[in-house]
């Protein structure tokens, strides 16, 4: 039994797992997302990457959402409090903030006096993440984790997986530098399109964590791929890692990948939970498709992913499936004409149930399995 055990760690600090309520295991808060930012290659739309989102520019951004730089900076704590508000008015409990740690964003690993790599990263945005907490009433999940291979911090390289894991464990015990914030969960570790050995070292550092700590965690694998899932799942348990603690992130895609039908694909996913992990269904209510020089997404429509999580259900694993919105771009606000952080808990929950999801299953869902995710075994 590891530190903390039958408890949930948010950034306010110890909570009881009934008090979680519904809650969104995937989504981001203040993000800033401006090494993306590239303009359309359509001169019409090229002319708009400085301006402010706007209806006459909105579509673009459905087509690449990181053609306005405006789009890729949601550091307004204002907004998101409100936003925030409208999902707790709505039902909402819980979030998890998966921010994971980027060379973009200053995160660094750097020696102390022993030896010992230490976790450097953003402090303000943690505290602006305690600070939209205790406003909004919507208890947060802070995280910790590796995104992908060309994000992480260059000291990276010259570290093994124990070290790297290491110094996951101090702060998930200790909290991010003196803020006393201590992640809730692990993730989103990333895996690329092409499963690099640096993402490979990750992914074990992140298993030795889990093994060590008892906390959940959350996989990010690129949302057109599906072939490295089993490698993922191989590599977490070689080291300890527990399974039944692993969601793999963003699989619907697996809808949309035109090597798979969508039978195969619900096979593809019941392959994964027979093993003990879960797949996250997390652009609930975003069906956009676009492809820039860093980032392809090609998503599916709420109703296919609706028929997916019925005949997940029908197979016996509603227990390993979970829902987000991954929520990261102003133009996914509802302030923006976006879906918000509501959409999974109330428009989705509806569509679900039209498709013959029960409401003890969607609770199972939207309740029982974040829960059980985020309480420390």
């Amino acid at each position: 039994m590891h530190e903390n055990a039958g408890k949930v760690m948010t950034v306010l600090g110890l909570i009881d797992p009934k008090d979680l309520g519904k809650t969104l295991p995937h989504e981001h808060t203040t993000c800033n997302l401006q090494y993306y930012a590239e303009p359309s290659k359509d001169p019409e739309g090229a002319k708009y990457f400085k301006d402010h989102i706007t209806l006459e520019n909105l579509h673009f951004l459905h087509g690449n959402p990181y053609a306005i730089y405006e789009n890729c900076i949601c550091q307004d704590c204002d907004l998101i409090v409100r936003e925030l508000q409208k999902y707790k008015n709505n039902g909402g409990g819980s979030i998890c903030e998966l921010g994971p740690l980027m060379k973009q964003e200053g995160a660094d690993f750097v020696k102390d006096e022993k030896g010992n790599y230490k976790v450097v990263s953003d402090l303000k945005h943690w505290h602006d993440v305690v600070d939209i907490s205790k406003r909004s009433g919507v208890h947060i999940i802070s995280s910790i984790g590796l995104y992908l291979e060309m994000a992480h911090p260059d000291a990276v390289k010259e570290m093994t997986a124990e070290q790297l894991a290491d110094s996951f464990i101090d702060v998930i015990r200790n909290g991010y530098g003196d803020t006393g914030i201590k992640p809730g969960i692990i993730g989103e570790t990333g895996v690329g399109p092409v499963c690099t050995n640096e993402e490979i070292k990750a992914l074990r550092a992140m298993g030795i964590a889990q093994r060590e700590t008892g906390l959940g965690v959350n996989i990010h694998v690129e949302p057109y791929t599906y072939e490295y899932d089993f490698r993922i799942l191989d590599t977490l348990e070689e080291v300890g890692c527990d399974l039944t603690r692993v969601v793999l992130s963003h699989r619907e895609a697996c809808l949309t990948n035109r090597n798979l039908t969508f039978d195969k694909a619900v096979d593809h996913y019941v392959g994964i939970c027979d093993r003990g992990a879960s797949v996250e269904f997390d652009t609930c209510g975003d069906n956009d498709e676009f492809y820039t020089d860093y980032a392809t997404w090609d998503n599916p429509s709420d109703y296919d992913r609706a028929k997916a999580v019925h005949d997940l259900c029908m197979r016996g694993h509603a227990k390993r499936v979970f829902l987000s919105h991954d929520l990261a771009h102003r133009y996914l606000m509802t302030e923006f004409g976006g879906n918000g952080y509501s959409h999974v808990i109330t428009t989705f929950r509806k569509l679900c149930m039209k498709y013959g999801v029960t409401d003890y299953d969607l609770d199972t869902i939207m309740i029982e399995n974040p829960k059980r995710l985020l309480t420390i075994k």
